[in-house]
């Protein structure tokens, strides 16, 4: 009997709580196919189904957003599925936003036409736009969602946008600090107090995630410079009651001041000695403790490491406080790896670059000893090219091989092709004109065709080149140029010029630093429109054509470094340059020059020291030979700030408006670039220099001519700005060293646009 029961029992638990399914019975479809309505619930005829079931179908439905109401149930083995579709989105529009555009706000609402309108996904659309116009520092803003039914089940969306004014920060106070102050620690913050000046600036809005961040640079300042102690008590920012403004206020422990104790340096690796690793240190023994100090020593030491093959070396700097003393002793613990080699190199993103293009820029291939400086080394090489907009160069170690690493190359192209059309004026040419196409990656094969014109009120010109970098699959550029060009000189010279002709060149490297190139041309060139009052030797030597054909050889060592972020340089360039004028041409001549620039960045590369010396002399090559006025030197504009263009040397007493130039010259600068406050993204530096020159005498000399052989000095102030329209510079410089004959201009500006 009890048998009996224990079956009856089973065969009513399935049948009450598991059926079979026979079909499907759905309505209230318009858009959607039935079955993939039936598809979405997760179960299929045949099916044995149960409550929870058709829960989770439920469930599944509406996860897909497609669905206002839903209702699902068994009729016998029937599944009986009741839908009421969400209406789709015809059109998204935003009204109000002035402060960001269309196109910057759809980017984040995640909503677009011809998907399916939901409350839950606008609502979180407004939420993300009232984020990003937090980081506008738009805390007040309002947005409310309109949704107007149109016929066919569709809907227009409106986001009715009141902005309201931005919450700037009106103060911040600083508590606790004693051994910096207010000012200091304002700076060192990146969000600033709102000022007239900071028209151009966002960093005088309050945004919360930018407060973390200066919680951060606090505190590294702080460990920076021997507090390894210091605490934030507090941070706290409170708006006004107007909601216009926060307050904001920085309590901060101190702590004591601690300084560098000893240094270990524990390492395991026999290849590279401890002097070695301790040339790298970046602090002494009593130098107050820093925490940016002890991480770039680790940056060095690793590199040095790495440069010996020790790719997947590790160096963790450990400190320990005496708090007798108040010292911090640094232990770097190197642990120990494997000398590693490159196993294989592979390239990605050059969908145009032919991969040897790419790979003929690396210092280091396959089978070779991994060396980071060579790897980094190939990437700026990569970068200099100017046909990738990123270069990502990065390891792999070969799984179960732990001496072997894949050297994986991602790049990112940017277009090389370029057309441009520039506007240019400066005290010294007046107004210009220039225009020009350029494909600097021609056929995906590295090669530059370009096609360039200038015409200013003083000179045109017009120029066709074309440059092989790998001349013969070799580190060998060759290229050849066509040029025509007419100078307007009679304002500085006193005399006209058209000139045509071309080049052939090449150039090769004996190092990544030293550069050899040289180039043969050929022009021919004709003095026209002299001024009645041009200086005599032009009126009866240079007028007329003439042919100069002309070898020039450059020898340059480059030893710099170019910080992207701050536009400045640290380093030194070096070149000398010979030119050798004859071959049977007019002119005949032997002309040398120098030319060196030293550079050294502080302060966070954000500051430039710069210095530069060239000098140059013209021989001709025998006694009967002359040499043309615009074959000599000239000092003055640009080169000699305070002075007019050919505004020093020698000059007529009876009309001083020409200057004769020289035979040879030494000229130079020293100049300061400095950051104005403004932030990096503005480009804007100020400049603080001094300019030397001195002008030798012209191949003759007599009683009507001015000439004394005296250095010229002077020094004055700048502004460089990088604005939107091009690079603007203004600078303002008085001769301190001159000579009453001498033609002073203070002011120089030169502005260049480009679109």
């Amino acid at each position: 009997m009890r048998y009996i029961l224990f079956i009856f029992l089973s065969f009513y638990s399935v049948s009450v709580f598991a059926t079979v399914i026979s079909g499907f019975d759905i309505s209230g479809t318009k858009r959607m196919d039935q079955k993939a309505v039936a598809q979405m619930l997760g179960v299929k005829v045949g099916d044995n189904i149960k409550p929870a079931d058709l829960n989770n179908g439920v469930a599944r439905l509406y996860r897909t957003g497609l669905f206002k109401d839903i209702s699902v149930n068994l009729r016998g083995a029937t599944v009986v599925v009741e839908i009421e579709e969400n209406p789709i989105i015809n059109r998204i529009s935003l009204e109000g936003n002035d402060e960001l555009d269309d196109e910057t706000l759809k980017a984040e609402i995640g909503l677009q036409s011809r998907q399916p309108y939901s409350p839950a996904k606008v609502q979180s659309a407004v939420d993300r736009m009232i984020e990003v116009y937090k980081g506008t520092g738009l805390f007040s803003v309002e947005i409310e969602p309109k949704v107007i039914e149109r016929e066919n089940s569709r809907v227009d969306l409106v986001f009715e946008i009141e902005e309201n004014n931005k919450t700037y920060i009106l103060e911040i106070k600083t508590k606790g600090n004693e051994a910096f102050t207010d000012s200091e620690i304002k700076g060192v913050l990146l969000s600033r107090e709102k000022r007239w000046w900071r028209i151009f600036s966002s960093f005088d809005t309050y945004h919360e995630e930018r407060i973390e961040y200066d919680k951060e640079l606090l505190r590294r300042h702080y460990r920076s410079n021997g507090f390894i102690d210091m605490k934030i008590r507090s941070f706290n920012a409170g708006l006004t009651p107007d909601r216009k403004g926060y307050y904001m206020t920085i309590d901060i422990d101190e702590g004591d001041r601690y300084k560098f104790g000893e240094t270990i340096i524990k390492n395991p690796i026999a290849d590279v000695s401890n002097d070695e690793l301790r040339e790298e240190l970046l602090f002494e023994k009593d130098d107050y403790y820093s925490i940016t100090a002890t991480e770039k020593t680790e940056d060095k030491m690793t590199e040095i490491l790495n440069n010996y093959g020790y790719a997947f070396v590790a160096i963790n700097a450990i400190p320990k406080k005496n708090l007798s003393n108040k010292t911090v002793d640094i232990t770097f613990d190197i642990k120990k790896s494997k000398k590693v080699f490159i196993n294989r190199m592979e390239i990605a993103g050059n969908s145009r670059t032919m991969d040897y293009v790419i790979e003929r820029e690396f210092r280091v291939k396959e089978q070779d000893a991994f060396d980071l400086s060579k790897v980094n080394r190939s990437r700026q090489r990569l970068m200099q090219l100017g046909y990738f907009k990123t270069v990502d160069v990065r390891t792999q170690q070969v799984p179960g091989v732990p001496d072997r690493l894949n050297l994986l190359t991602s790049v990112e192209e940017k277009p090389t092709g370029e057309m441009s059309l520039s506007l240019a004026w400066s005290t010294n040419n007046g107004a210009a004109i220039m225009a020009g196409i350029t494909e600097r990656n021609f056929m995906g094969r590295g090669q530059t065709v370009s096609l360039n014109g200038t015409f200013s009120e003083k000179r045109s010109k017009i120029q066709y080149s074309f440059t092989e970098p790998y001349f013969l699959g070799r580190e060998l550029s060759a290229g050849y140029d066509v040029d025509y060009s007419y100078s307007r000189l009679k304002e500085d010279y006193g005399y006209d010029m058209h000139s045509y002709g071309g080049g052939v060149r090449l150039g090769w490297t004996y190092s990544e630093r030293l550069r050899h190139n040289l180039r043969f041309q050929g022009h021919e060139e004709e003095i026209i429109n002299v001024s009645l009052d041009a200086p005599a030797y032009i009126r009866d030597n240079e007028v007329g054509k003439s042919l100069i054909l002309m070898l020039s050889e450059t020898l340059s060592y480059n030893r710099s470094r170019v910080d992207y972020v701050n536009l400045t340089r640290s380093g030194y360039v070096i070149s000398s340059t010979v030119d050798y004028a004859g071959f049977g041409g007019d002119e005949n001549f032997v002309r040398t020059g120098l030319n060196s620039r030293f550079y050294h960045n502080f302060w966070d590369n954000s500051w430039q020291f710069g210095f530069s010396f060239e000098t140059g002399i013209v021989e001709p090559l025998t006694e009967n030979d002359y040499i043309k006025h615009s074959y000599r030197y000239s000092l003055g504009g640009d080169s000699l700030r305070g002075f007019d263009v050919n505004g020093i040397g020698a000059r007529s007493k009876i009309s001083s408006t020409y200057g004769y130039g020289g035979l040879s010259k030494v000229n130079g600068t020293a100049q300061l670039n400095f950051p104005v406050g403004l932030p990096k993204e503005y480009q804007v530096n100020g400049f603080i220099f001094s300019d030397y020159g001195w002008l030798g005498e012209p191949s003759f000399l007599n009683d009507d001519i001015h000439y004394t052989g005296s250095l010229r000095t002077s020094a004055g102030i700048g502004v460089k700005w990088g604005s939107p329209m091009g690079e603007i510079n203004v600078s303002w410089g008085k001769a301190m060293q001159f000579e009453e004959f001498d033609d002073i201009r203070p002011f120089l500006l030169s502005f260049r646009s480009q679109f």
